[in-house]
């Protein structure tokens, strides 16, 4: 739920921190949410450069 959170954050342009106590789970949800970014220009959800911004949020 918090990576979903975390993912329309950045895709309204708002810096994201992830944290988590698991070891590396932040860094697996990091991974999932740019993968989703990749996805949204194919689908005219934003331009590649918006994607590519919000992956880096």
């Amino acid at each position: 739920m918090g990576a979903g959170i975390a993912q329309v954050a950045a895709a309204a342009g708002h810096p994201v921190k992830l944290l988590d106590a698991r070891p590396d789970a932040a860094v697996r949800a990091v991974a999932g949410i740019r993968a989703q970014f990749a996805k949204w220009p194919k689908k005219g959800k934003l331009t590649a450069a918006a994607a590519e911004a919000a992956g880096h949020a």
